[in-house]
């Protein structure tokens, strides 16, 4: 304790206080100078970070690396990190621990590099992905970034960007989740800055040639060439295939079929699964146009994740399996084929969001047409699992009264639909006040099913 309270007067001489002893009471911080105090406290609560656990000061000493690589700072050493976070050089060694067990997932690691100090090391594209997480936890981490991208691009930037996207996206005629879009602008933020410091993706040749021909390479093109019309920034082939990896594994809503796109195999393979499961499980799917559209496009995602190991989250898992097993099991029988045509082990939460077209096309085939059933749009801020999961739950409690035409993003949402729909059922806040208008939670509790 002692040793750690010298290590903190360090840094509160410096800026107004100390930590004094008295005999007989303890210790306690006298104030000399509140204006320098009062600013070391206020910097300090503006990082974002939490310094009163071991967790939240690991978080921040990543966030510190990750600072020094974007401005290509060789290392910083403990006694410098230590100082930043206001906590003794002990605390760090124990700090150290949790930040290489953080790292480990993103597969970095931490050098000593020889009287410089410390850095992250790892593949360029782990690199982006931890700043990625980092950029939406920490303050000083996005403000960082920020700065950067106005140097680069002048201000308004993630707005431009934005736009950019959103009509490229709408050209090729696919949508993405308000997540998913979220995520993409994000990615090309952080590709922008890292470009711009000669820091660049690599893959191997065969990788190249795979994503060079992946079915949304075409839109990340036109966005990487729109990007250089706008601003003048080149992007070079590889960061463009870095795009491509990227929005082939990103959550849509729903995707609409153009002609000419390749998805023969995937349509063969969902023949092969719908077949396999009618001999099974005696129940014909081979008729339901949705799922089969709905499967084709998320297999084709689903596929390129497992291929390039890019992780996606299933938050609704355990609802899934305690809610909806039939559909699981056929999810999982569908994976089983799946290795045995093509030899592509699928994840779990990819096998969940896949069971989730399941539940709904049972739902579909206990369901009567009814003329007088309530058309229905929902409005969800998530992918396609989330959107399936409400769509499922609603169709099962109101059958015979709704219709459910549709699922859209938030950023789709305008008066022209308000008015074309009887009810919009929402998981996120829209613009406008209609009694039309709906607010659920993804789950669907019991008062709102009795609301509407």
């Amino acid at each position: 304790m002692r040793s750690d309270i010298k290590e903190l007067n360090k840094i509160l001489e410096r800026n107004g206080a100390s930590i004094v002893s008295e005999k007989a009471r303890g210790y306690k911080l006298n104030i000399k100078n509140e204006v320098l105090f009062n600013s070391l406290i206020n910097n300090n609560k503006s990082k974002g970070e939490d310094s009163s656990t071991a967790l939240g000061r690991a978080e921040s000493i990543i966030s510190q690396f990750l600072i020094n690589n974007l401005d290509n700072i060789e290392g910083i050493t403990q006694i410098e990190l230590a100082d930043r976070l206001f906590i003794s050089v002990s605390s760090l060694k124990n700090d150290m621990k949790i930040v290489k067990d953080i790292l480990e997932k993103y597969h970095l690691n931490i050098e000593k590099i020889s009287n410089k100090g410390l850095r992250i090391i790892g593949e360029e594209e782990d690199i982006r992905s931890c700043i990625k997480k980092y950029n939406k936890s920490n303050t000083e981490h996005s403000e960082r970034i920020q700065e950067s991208l106005n140097l680069i691009l002048g201000n308004n930037n993630e707005e431009i960007i934005t736009t950019i996207v959103k009509s490229n996206i709408d050209k090729f005629d696919f949508k993405l989740s308000d997540k998913a879009l979220r995520d993409i602008i994000s990615l090309i933020l952080i590709m922008i800055v890292r470009n711009n410091n000669h820091n660049n993706v690599k893959y191997s040749e065969e990788t190249k040639k795979k994503l060079s021909e992946a079915w949304r390479y075409g839109v990340a093109k036109v966005i990487c060439d729109d990007i250089y019309e706008r601003f003048g920034i080149v992007l070079e082939e590889i960061e463009i295939l870095y795009l491509t990896k990227y929005m082939v594994s990103s959550s849509s809503i729903k995707i609409k079929t153009k002609d000419g796109m390749k998805l023969n195999n995937e349509y063969e393979l969902v023949r092969k699964i719908l077949l396999k499961i009618k001999d099974k499980f005696n129940i014909n799917l081979l008729e339901d146009n949705v799922l089969i559209d709905f499967l084709v496009h998320h297999l084709k995602a689903s596929i390129y994740r497992a291929q390039y190991g890019i992780i996606v989250e299933n938050s609704l898992l355990s609802a899934i399996k305690n809610n909806y097993p039939f559909a699981l099991e056929l999810s999982v029988y569908s994976n089983e084929i799946i290795k045995e045509a093509i030899g592509c082990d699928l994840k779990e939460d990819d096998i969940g969001f896949i069971a989730l077209h399941f539940a709904a096309a049972i739902e579909r085939l206990k369901d009567n047409l009814n003329k007088n059933k309530k058309n229905v749009m929902i409005v969800c801020e998530n992918g396609v699992g989330t959107s399936l999961l409400l769509k499922v739950k609603l169709e099962a409690k109101f059958k015979d009264r709704i219709n459910i035409i549709d699922t859209i993003p938030k950023y789709e949402f305008n008066e022209e639909i308000l008015n074309s729909y009887d009810l919009i059922i929402s998981t996120i806040n829209l613009k406008g006040d209609s009694e039309k208008i709906i607010y659920v939670k993804s789950l669907l509790d019991n008062g709102e099913i009795a609301f509407i």
